[in-house]
């Protein structure tokens, strides 16, 4: 087989809230050389910054950021709107988010706990600015929240989640809100930022729930569907092996781990109290049911490597079409 040369690539991924860009090295070994991040766009509080290799910031400037321009394996039970069926040719259906945070997560657990664990029954619970849930079978998803756009399932930074669409109609009837006015307040004044009227940032409401009832609120809310949320996941997976905690929340916030995994024991999921304070990379008791994981996720190296291995096809004459799911 010939040997993967080295190559430069830059990738950008465009989020909810931020743009992160990143320039890998890539062939035998995989190296990080710098990383950029516009974070909290659409907030009025943005900041543009660069790291080196080490995670040393290198540059930081804060930024007016007002807007920015915004793999299937989901069974037709899962992705399917009760619509009538002309409407799905159109492509109305659910396809779900965050597949390159999902597909990062299986790898890396097959490296750190073997085939059994990422062919098994998982939730993977990427919780962050932008936030989704995914049950995955035998290394495939099967489900997620998330629906034709990410505005569906769960509460988000700014986005409102699942809505009953009643509400749609009565504001564009009663209140004759346009479209544009819609888009507007469903994704960007909508979620922890509209119910706290305060911050999208759960860092941020989380230090002031003690204080203002409105932030206790957004979190208290964000970890009730994220309870919900998980429960449907597990039935459809028929039970579950691992939950996997990733996100900027996911990885980070211990007491919405807590929360949402808080009187869960009838399904097998327990905590920790000292690994999940500490962040550690499993945070359930060595005797829980349900392995219960934190992992930093990398959507920009997924990038990186799907781009690489194209580069490879390509020059390897294997032709440089999208690698099969």
């Amino acid at each position: 087989m010939r040997q993967k040369s080295a190559a430069h690539i830059l990738t950008i991924n465009s989020g909810s809230t931020s743009i992160k860009v990143a320039l890998y090295q890539m062939g035998q070994d995989e190296m990080r050389l710098f990383s950029g991040s516009l974070e909290k766009i659409g907030e009025g509080d943005g900041r543009f910054q660069i790291h080196n290799s080490n995670g040393e910031r290198l540059f930081s400037r804060r930024l007016p950021l007002p807007d920015h321009q915004a793999h299937r394996s989901l069974p037709r039970k899962a992705y399917l709107f009760a619509l009538p069926h002309t409407y799905e040719r159109e492509g109305v259906r659910r396809y779900g988010f965050h597949g390159l945070s999902c597909e990062y997560i299986l790898q890396e657990l097959e490296k750190e706990a073997g085939s059994q664990a990422s062919k098994g029954r998982l939730v993977i619970a990427h919780l962050g600015g932008g936030a989704s849930m995914t049950a995955v079978l035998n290394g495939q998803s099967v489900d997620t929240t998330m629906g034709l756009t990410p505005l569906g399932g769960l509460i988000m930074g700014t986005r409102c989640g699942d809505l009953d669409p009643g509400v749609l109609l009565y504001l564009m009837r009663l209140r004759e809100q346009s479209v544009d006015a819609l888009d507007l307040l469903l994704n960007r004044q909508s979620g922890l930022l509209g119910v706290s009227g305060i911050s999208a940032d759960m860092k941020e409401l989380l230090g002031q729930e003690g204080q203002e009832p409105r932030a206790a609120d957004a979190v208290s809310l964000f970890c009730y569907q994220a309870k919900k949320f998980l429960a449907a996941l597990s039935a459809a997976l028929g039970g579950l092996d691992t939950l996997i905690f990733t996100g900027g929340i996911g990885e980070n916030a211990a007491a919405v781990r807590q929360r949402i995994c808080h009187d869960m024991a009838f399904m097998g999921i327990q905590l920790d109290p000292l690994r999940n304070q500490s962040n550690e990379p499993v945070i359930s008791p060595a005797d829980s049911p349900v392995t219960v994981r934190i992992m930093k996720t990398d959507e920009d190296l997924m990038i990186a490597r799907h781009t690489f291995n194209l580069l490879v096809q390509r020059e390897s004459g294997l032709g440089a079409g999208v690698p099969p799911d």
